[in-house]
């Protein structure tokens, strides 16, 4: 062979590091399972969180403009055709 293993030793060491690499990726793998329950909860918090400022955000903009609605309104006297106004005199006198 025309190459030395002091030529060689950098190439070594990386496949030797590079098999390391992928031979503890699998390993954590097969041991540490992910929890696909806490991952769900966690994204349907988040969900319901994001959802919750949404409607809330919504809420207070109709709540905004019913606001402005009535108060733009003039308020109206209530009246009531039901008695004549002589009699509405008398009942407001006593």
């Amino acid at each position: 062979l025309p190459y030395t293993y002091s030529d060689l030793q950098p190439l070594l060491l990386s496949l030797f590091w590079y098999a390391m690499i992928v031979t503890f990726h699998f390993a954590l793998k097969k041991t540490v399972h992910i929890n696909h329950y806490e991952e769900q909860v966690r994204k349907n918090l988040h969900e319901a969180r994001y959802q919750m400022a949404v409607d809330t955000l919504v809420h207070q903009q109709k709540e905004r403009r019913r606001k402005q609605y009535y108060t733009k309104q003039a308020a109206e006297v209530p009246s009531i055709d039901a008695y004549d106004e002589q009699w509405v005199g008398l009942f407001d006198q006593r």
